[in-house]
Parts: C-alpha cells; structure tokens; sequence
C-alpha cells in the first residue's frame, strides 16, 4: 500500500490470510496453517521475545509431541522462509531463548490499521460538531465500512487453543465496536441503508446484546420501516 505522500510500504497482514504486502512487489502468502499461528503470535508479540515453550503452547496447548522443540524449530522455519521470500527474513531474530519480531520503520500491520480506523470513527464522535465524510474527510464512511468488512474474515486460519481463541475474541469485539461506528456515522450522514446494514451485522454478531438491538430498531425506524422495527 502506497502512503498518502507516495512513500513506498509494506503491509503484514493477518486478517483472512497471513501474507507481506509491498509496493511494487506483489503479495507473499504464508499458507500453513501451524506456521500463520507463529506468524500472527510473532506480530501480536513483536515488543518482546517469544520463547520456544511459549510458541509449542499456543501451538499444541498441553497436548506437546514427543519432540515438541524441533517440532518448534521446523514450524518457525516455515514463518522465515515465508519471510524470506518476502525479502524480510531480517525482521525474525533468533536468540538464546527464542525469537522477536521486529517489523521496519513504514512497514504497518492491517489489523492495527483497522482498530486505528475505529479509534478515529469513536474519538470523531465525541466531537462537537460531529465530523462525517463520503471521501477524504475526519471519517470516511465508506473506509470504515471496508474496515468492517475485513475484521469480519478474522485471523488467518489458526490451531485451537485458547491463545488464538482470545485472539479472535479480541477482533470480534473490535468488529463489534467499528459497526456500532458506522452505524452512528451512515446515520448522520443519512445513509439509513448502510445504518441498517451495520445494525443487522451487530445483531449477527452480538445475538443477546442490548445494545445491538437497540441500534437495529433506531435504524428501521429512521429509514421508515417501522414494521422491521417492531419484527
């Protein structure tokens, strides 16, 4: 992805796949489901360390194979020959006690990009006056509604286990939190269909919640339809 004064960039995405995005050479894709765990737990992690007892318990919980270290080793050569075919096999340091992370300057994270979206849709509501915009503005609707969508795939593919399980918890609820933005900003900005949209998802996504609810019926009744209110 190119930034907003033409600077070259590299995005490691973690959202549906776990893949390096660069300007002008192309998208390398990590496909082992094993590997994009280490992957996505090396990126979450990246302001420490990670040991190899903690990558062999997000991988294998307390279900360790007889050679649980090597079995370490091989999946975290896949994570650097995905990396190094990525030209970026320099970012993965091994040490003594395990590896770390670290991602260059200019080189961003999508799903850190996409809670910074939602930060900026909920700081720009508690503005006065609201700020709202189709394109180009304090908050792009349409942007948001893409930020939306994206959380929706989740993590790549991962193992099960309750690291991963926590993790997808995390993005859920972030997805939870940029509907209920996009919700409030097609509302303002009269986009009652799009309102309606975000409202149905949230009520998709949070069954039993109060607020999902309440924010449907408020964007049926504001589009009209007071029948789908009262549903």
């Amino acid at each position: 992805e190119r930034g907003r004064r033409g600077v070259m960039m590299t995005t490691v995405e973690v959202l549906g796949e776990v893949a390096i995005v660069a300007d002008g050479a192309g998208r390398v894709v990590l496909g082992r489901r094993q590997a994009q765990t280490v992957a996505c737990l090396l990126v979450v992690q990246r302001h420490r360390s990670v040991s190899r007892a903690e990558v062999a318990e997000v991988l294998w919980n307390d279900d360790l194979p007889a050679h649980w270290a090597g079995a370490v080793r091989g999946v975290v050569a896949k994570v650097r020959a995905f990396l190094d075919a990525a030209d970026a096999g320099h970012w993965l340091q091994a040490g003594t006690e395990g590896w770390h992370l670290v991602l260059p300057a200019g080189v961003v994270v999508d799903l850190e990009q996409c809670e910074a979206a939602v930060v900026a849709a909920e700081l720009a509501h508690s503005a006065e006056p609201p700020h709202t915009s189709g394109s180009g503005g304090a908050v792009d609707l349409g942007g948001l509604v893409d930020v939306g969508r994206r959380l929706g795939v989740g993590l790549a593919p991962g193992t099960m286990g309750p690291w991963w399980d926590g993790r997808q918890e995390t993005v859920a609820v972030l997805r939870g939190r940029c509907l209920a933005a996009v919700h409030r900003l097609a509302s303002k900005g009269s986009r009652l269909d799009v309102a309606v949209r975000a409202a149905t998802d949230l009520v998709e996504l949070e069954p039993f919640s109060d607020r999902a609810g309440r924010l449907l019926i408020e964007a049926h009744v504001a589009n009209g339809d007071r029948r789908a209110a009262a549903a």
